[in-house]
Formats: structure tokens, sequence, C-alpha cells
């Protein structure tokens, strides 16, 4: 018979299992969105560029040099997150199927776990730098913004990738509450973090100074800054919750559901980014017809008796709705 496990080590055993319960179930659900949004990615989108899809299959890396190596792609980012999901599920079908009533087991760390820690930060890193590509094109080539956005994204992957080897190598799953993890827990979460408000603040600062003039394309910069803060907040919280409870709290596992949920953020803030341009694209459409046809309307009712002053207005509906749609193009390929 095996040996009782003494209360304390049965204590932490429960709180390991039940965060990872929460948190593989907070995690499953959100997959299941990045799985529509990508459906809605390639159905929506079918002649995006080929480099651009295969970001949403995983996102754009940094096209600083202008070459193939500067596209993440919408595939990999999918195929990335469901490596974590499975990793996800495998960890916890050890630890509550495979090594069941077996107490030497279930203080280690599983293999499954280790690789969605590393797939994760990967995760985290090539969405922020997908956004460090947009910010480079919206601010025409900011070297002094895209530089401190690749740099914080760069500093948070390290200690991430360490955190990872330490898992693999140390399988002692209670190390994770050891100063050493909680440094660079810190690191990690915190330059994450200060990277996802520097890229909020600078895809806002962008949109504002892209305003035109006319309000249709401003009402849409103005979506796009609320998009924009919404994602940064997202992902700026997870990243705090998972500093705070990963560095406060040691020997406790209150961070295990923020850090199964934590890729899964980041990648349907790029999905999410790439799937709204339809939505704005049509939303303006209707817009400018509305508009337009107002103003069409109050034409025709002053001069209903001249045919040529209803060709005029036909003419005028014609160049303003141009006219916007080239604005509203513009904006969204450019911003999003």
């Amino acid at each position: 018979m095996s040996a009782a496990i003494p209360p304390s080590v049965l204590a932490g055993i429960k709180e390991t299992l039940g965060a990872a319960v929460v948190g593989g179930i907070l995690a499953t659900t959100i997959y299941g969105i990045t799985v529509l949004q990508t459906y809605t990615y390639f159905r929506r989108y079918p002649n995006d560029s080929t480099g651009l899809k295969t970001l949403a299959s995983t996102p754009s890396l940094v096209e600083f040099a202008r070459t193939e190596l500067g596209l993440l792609q919408v595939g990999v980012l999918f195929i990335l997150d469901t490596v974590t999901t499975v990793s996800i599920a495998d960890g916890l079908y050890g630890y509550m199927v495979t090594d069941f009533g077996r107490p030497d087991q279930l203080s280690v760390t599983p293999i499954s776990l280790a690789v969605e820690e590393g797939v994760t930060v990967v995760i985290a890193t090539l969405c922020q730098l997908f956004f460090a590509h947009r910010l480079w094109v919206f601010s025409k080539h900011n070297k002094f913004l895209t530089f401190a956005i690749v740099a914080l994204a760069l500093g948070g992957l390290g200690p991430g990738i360490a955190i990872t080897i330490h898992l693999f190598v140390n399988k002692e799953i209670f190390t994770l509450g050891s100063d050493y993890i909680r440094i660079l827990s810190g690191f990690a979460n915190g330059l994450a973090a200060v990277c996802d408000i520097v890229i909020a603040a600078g895809l806002c600062w962008y949109l504002q100074t892209g305003r035109t003039g006319y309000k249709r394309t401003d009402n849409i910069v103005d979506k796009l800054i609320v998009y924009a803060i919404n994602r940064g907040v997202l992902t700026t919280a997870c990243q705090t919750a998972h500093m705070i409870t990963a560095v406060a709290f040691p020997g406790h596992f209150y961070f295990i559901p923020f850090a199964f949920c934590l890729g899964k953020f980041y990648c349907n803030t790029v999905l999410a980014t790439l799937n709204v341009r339809q939505s704005l694209r049509q939303n303006d459409v209707v817009d400018t017809a509305l508009e337009a046809g107002s103003r069409i309307l109050g034409s025709t009712t002053r001069a209903s008796d001249s045919a040529g002053d209803e060709s005029l207005a036909t003419i005028e509906f014609a160049k303003l709705r141009s006219r916007d749609q080239d604005h509203m193009t513009t904006t969204l390929d450019g911003k999003m």
C-alpha cells in the first residue's frame, strides 16, 4: 500500500489541482473563441496575402528589413494555441487519471505543462511583435517607439524561456514558489505588461493623429481606438494578475489560471484586430449611403422640376461615396 500523504502536502496538491482545473476550464473556453475567430478570418478574408494568413495560422514579425521574415502568420498562431490547449489537457489528465493514487508523482511537473509555458511565452512575444510591426507602419517608421516595443517584448521572452527550462530541469512543482522563479516571473510578466501598455498608447496616439476631418472616417478611428484600448487592458490585466499572484503568493498556485489563459488572450487580440475590418467597412458604407442619400433627397426636393439637377445630385452621390470609401479603405488597410 502507498504511504499516506502528509496533510500539509495534501493541502498543496489540492490547491494545485484546484487552480489547474479552473484554469483548464477557462483556457478551453477561450480556445473555442480562438477556433471561431480563426474560421471567421479565413472565411472573411480569402484574398489576404499569404504572408498575413500564415500569421492568423502565426501574427506579423517585425518587417523592418522588408524581407520574407517580416510576417508572423494566422495558421501558425492557431497551431501554437492548439498546442497549449492540448498540453493543458494532457497535464490535467496526467494528474487526475494516469498518476491518480500515486502521491510521489503528484508533486512532479508534467512535461506537457512545461511545453505550455514555453509556447505561451512565444505566442505573447509574436503577438507583441505583430503590433510592433503595425506601429512601425502607422508611425511612418518611428524607430524609437518600435525599438522600445521590440526590446520590451524580447526582454519578457528571456525570463519566460528561463522559467520553461527550469520546469524541464527541476521536476518538483513546489520549486515554482522559489525566489528564483518569483524574480523571473516578475521580470517576464512585468516587462510584457509594460510592452502592452506602450503598444496601446502608441496605437491610440497614431490613430488619433490620423483623423481626416471626415465624419465617417473619424468614427472608424474612434472605434479603432476603443479596440486598441480594450486589447491593451485585456492582456495587461492578465499579465499583471499573473505577476502579482506569482510574486506575492509564493508556494501557492493562484497564478495558474492566468498562465493558462494568457496566450489565448494574445491570440484573440490579434485575430479580433484582423476580423474587425469587414464590419467597420460595412458600417461605413451604410453611413455613407444614408448621409449621401439625405443630401440627394434635399437636392431633388428643391429642384424637382429640373432633370439636370437630378443628374447633378446623382453625380454628387457617386463622388461623395467614392471619396469616403477612399478615406475609409486607407484608414482600415493602414491601421489594421
